[in-house]
């Protein structure tokens, strides 16, 4: 959806001119870098967190319950539980119709274009949802001007925290990681630059436990 430049204008001057100004954007809260982007992307159905002078936490926009996606889990996690917002390229919004997703800055005129071809190929169409590909699906993408946005469901970050109820946990979080890896080498894809910050989270299916201490809940992924 393409806006009159009248509109658009304001919004591109007030933003980061380079993905690398995008990613090395520190100023807390970095939730802050989207706020020229808040209006924007409402009119796309998607409402961005609202975050507190410098703090990391950012929160739903609204009220009401986070609708039911599949990608938490509802047993122990409080639908409008606050989140921490860590990295300027992301922001966390929610749907008109409940859901929680993240959007990411993807490419910035010729910069990160590779990165989106990547993702058309493997988060879209049939291949994202193949057993073995452990990629977040792509669910849209967004263009404005030279800027493009990615949209992934949002689930939650962390590989060792809280920690498995059991070790029959961590070998199947282990194991779905290099099965990641081995379908991105099989497409004659490379992971240059992973670490923990890139393995998600699912929290919502696998056996469940009572939560008795702070922390202790079982991951599935």
């Amino acid at each position: 959806m393409h806006f009159p430049q009248s509109d658009v204008g304001p919004i591109i001057a007030n933003l980061q001119s380079t993905l690398a100004k995008w990613r090395d954007y520190n100023t807390s809260p970095r939730l802050a870098v989207w706020d020229p982007l808040r209006t924007w992307f409402a009119s796309q159905g998607l409402h961005i967190f609202d975050h507190a002078p410098e703090s990391t936490v950012v929160k739903p926009p609204t009220n009401k319950l986070r609708a039911h996606d599949g990608t938490y889990s509802t047993h122990y996690n409080p639908p409008n539980i606050a989140h921490e917002h860590r990295r300027a390229v992301h922001c966390i919004a929610r749907t008109t119709d409940g859901r929680d997703v993240l959007i990411r800055v993807v490419a910035k005129g010729k910069e990160g274009l590779q990165d989106l071809d990547i993702l058309q190929y493997i988060a879209t169409g049939h291949r994202a949802f193949l057993g073995d590909n452990h990629c977040l699906p792509m669910l849209r993408t967004l263009v404005l001007e030279d800027m493009t946005f990615a949209v992934f469901p949002f689930v939650d970050t962390g590989f060792s925290y809280p920690w498995y109820h059991n070790v029959d946990e961590v070998f199947d979080a282990v194991l779905q990681v290099l099965q990641g890896f081995e379908f991105l080498h099989r497409h004659l894809i490379a992971h240059r630059d992973v670490g923990a910050d890139n393995i998600l989270i699912n929290l919502a299916e696998g056996p469940l436990a009572p939560l008795e201490k702070w922390g202790e809940r079982p991951l599935p992924v």
